[in-house]
């Protein structure tokens, strides 16, 4: 089974982050993920053009509080997986008009589809929950966040 927070490096986790706008954030959570050494030396541009054009074309605001930017990048072999709690939120710009409290920034190899279509899905699963997303919003640091995602994995593997 597909788990976000085994992909989830702890650095590529930020808690109220500094960032002025979801454009800033985005480029945080990609350096994060540089950084990290979850993404090719040398390819930190690709990534981040990559998602910010997916942004561009098409907000990831989702509803509840979520976003999940995302791109498929040609110079990835793996999933990589940066995540961002905001408690105050940032405008991005979502469906239901409420502030983005989550953000899971998903970089995903270009040749898996089926990897892209189910990352996408089992986020989406993960963060409908309530219960998740208060645990994850209530974390003041990385591992806590980590730790939250972990047990609402489990609970999700126990009712599937």
């Amino acid at each position: 089974m597909l788990s976000l927070a085994d992909a989830i490096h702890e650095d590529a986790v930020l808690v109220d982050p500094d960032a002025e706008d979801k454009w800033a954030l985005i480029r945080l959570l990609c350096a994060r993920l540089a950084e990290a050494g979850e993404i090719p030396k040398g390819s930190t541009d690709r990534v981040l053009s990559a998602v910010l054009a997916r942004e561009e074309s098409m907000s990831t605001g989702m509803e509840m509080g979520i976003a999940l930017p995302h791109a498929s990048v040609p110079s990835l072999d793996r999933l990589a997986v940066a995540l961002a709690v905001i408690p105050d939120g940032m405008d991005f710009p979502a469906m239901d008009g409420m502030p983005t409290r989550i953000v899971i920034l998903l970089a995903i190899p270009h040749n898996d589809r089926i990897l892209h279509v189910r990352t996408m899905a089992h986020a989406s699963r993960l963060l409908h929950d309530e219960d998740t997303r208060q645990a994850l919003l209530d974390s003041v640091r990385p591992g806590q966040v980590l730790a939250a995602l972990h047990e609402a994995e489990a609970r999700l593997q126990q009712v599937t």
